[in-house]
């Protein structure tokens, strides 16, 4: 959520109340899903650290990694995939 090489949450308490706030957030979440049988007990911490993980490296990768350039470029334009003839439907 911050990047603690450029700013302390120890300098800004508000901060990192949020970043505990939204932690919170999404342990409710999960916790519904473990209550609606969707994710096992035993899998609800490991799931919540995933899921703030996710969000974090995606957030990264958005504003300052590849995709931040994919963003600008185009998602589905590569030259990798460019020109690449694509497989017919069966039965068309």
């Amino acid at each position: 959520m911050f990047r603690p090489e450029l700013v302390s949450l120890d300098n800004y308490p508000s901060a990192r109340a949020e970043a505990r706030r939204a932690f919170a957030a999404l342990e409710a979440l999960v916790k519904g899903a473990v209550k609606d049988k969707v994710i096992a007990p035993s899998l609800a911490d490991g799931t919540v650290l995933v899921a703030w993980e996710f969000v974090q490296g995606l957030s990264w990768l958005s504003i300052e990694g590849p995709l931040a350039k994919m963003a600008t470029e185009g998602l589905t334009t590569t030259k990798s995939n460019a020109g690449r003839k694509t497989a017919k439907k069966p039965g068309r």
